[in-house]
């Protein structure tokens, strides 16, 4: 973060007083009874790197004036249990919990060329644009929900909350169960052998590949140019079903240099081998299909979707590595995010403060609290962050 430390608390007050919002992220976690919110875990991580765990507050007042004493460089949210987490007299269990999904763009390190570890790019972003696409059609279409927050860490990758209901009653055993049916073990990972297991594509395959299919050569083969190099060909080759496949691809992609080239070669020596009814691929037509399943397949964070006591981010927090704040964003528009230019908690206090200089103080008189508010949103940008919010809160509450 490039706040100099004497300068990070007076930068936190004014982002908890101008811009974050308080009031929206109390009637989501809540969801409109005081008893649920009273019952809600956070944990806050301060400047000096202290954590403070297991907090817990009666009503929205005393998370404000927690925030404003402590100004923590990060919140993160936690279940609902049976009594205030902050209860250490009785035994206490989880009773709700939002299914929540973790995917982090350093799960591709594999297979990006781009960036690596924690960095993120309009390039390799793309492969978290396919998992959102895909892991809404399994929560919309096959499970039937329809309240799904979609925020951006703040570093990475992105957490989405799916906040109906039933949702939020499963059991770690049920949301095992969601999440292996989502991962396709046999295409999507290696087995000891190091080659995928092969199976007939089923319904549930053609669907991710309809999403898949259009952006697998721009993405892999161009952005990522992932057969142009040597770990990349390292990487494919015992993906092949056998040696003998491998013997020929090695010594196919010798014969050609670009990742683009590779690929147009692979696929027409597929179709040559299938077509001859090579003994060595027999079983293997689909193996194009199986390859593009394996390479662009959401990559999940097990734990924070499995630990019903598992604590995430809350929305609007500051990541205190990077500085950004963790945004929402419109699963429609996905392909236009840019991870690279959300705001940073300096970037938008500089925005208040010159804002500020340049408001009349007959005018600052006139406007109320939460028109200044309103008024800082729209000016810095931020407001469409806080729309996308407030659009999935109505139809939350709406539905309670």
């Amino acid at each position: 973060m490039d706040i100099p430390d004497k300068d990070i608390l007076r930068y936190l007050n004014i982002y908890y007083q101008r811009l974050f919002p308080l009031k929206e992220i109390y009637s989501w976690l809540g969801y409109g009874d005081v008893i649920t919110f009273s019952r809600r875990e956070f944990t806050f991580k301060l400047c000096n790197q202290l954590i403070i765990r297991n907090q817990a507050f009666t009503v929205c007042n005393q998370l404000k004036a927690c925030l404003f004493r402590e100004f923590p460089i990060g919140i993160d949210v936690g279940a609902i249990y049976n009594i205030s987490p902050s209860n250490k007299s009785l035994p206490k269990y989880c009773v709700e919990r939002e299914l929540v999904f973790d995917i982090d763009i350093s799960d591709y390190d594999d297979i990006r060329t781009c960036c690596k570890g924690p960095d993120i790019c309009t390039k390799c972003w793309k492969y978290i644009v396919i998992a959102c696409k895909i892991l809404n059609i399994y929560l919309e279409n096959d499970f039937g929900y329809h309240h799904i927050l979609w925020i951006f860490s703040g570093r990475r990758g992105i957490h989405c909350w799916v906040c109906d209901k039933d949702a939020r009653t499963l059991n770690q055993c049920v949301r095992s169960g969601i999440l292996k049916f989502m991962c396709n073990e046999k295409i999507n990972g290696l087995n000891k052998e190091m080659q995928l297991c092969g199976r007939k594509l089923d319904y549930y395959d053609r669907r991710l590949l309809a999403i898949i299919d259009p952006e697998f050569v721009p993405v892999c083969i161009v952005d990522q140019n992932l057969l142009d190099t040597k770990e990349g060909v390292d990487y494919f080759l015992p993906l092949l079903p056998n040696d003998k496949a491998r013997t020929d691809v090695q010594q196919l992609f010798s014969d050609h240099q670009s990742s683009m080239d590779r690929w147009n070669a692979f696929t027409s020596y597929h179709e040559n081998m299938i077509s001859s009814h090579a003994e060595y691929w027999q079983g293997w037509e689909e193996f194009p299909d199986y390859l593009k399943l394996h390479y662009c397949s959401p990559r999940f964070d097990v734990n924070v979707t499995e630990g019903i006591s598992h604590l995430l981010r809350c929305p609007f927090s500051v990541h205190s590595v990077t500085g950004r704040i963790s945004v929402p964003f419109d699963l429609a528009e996905v392909e236009l995010f840019d991870p690279t230019t959300t705001p940073t908690l300096k970037q938008l206090v500089t925005e208040i403060t010159t804002l500020d200089k340049n408001l009349s103080s007959e005018e600052d008189k006139r406007l109320s609290k939460d028109q200044k508010r309103m008024k800082d949103y729209e000016i810095i940008g931020f407001k469409k962050f806080i729309d996308i919010f407030q659009v999935f809160l109505e139809k939350l509450i709406n539905t309670h």
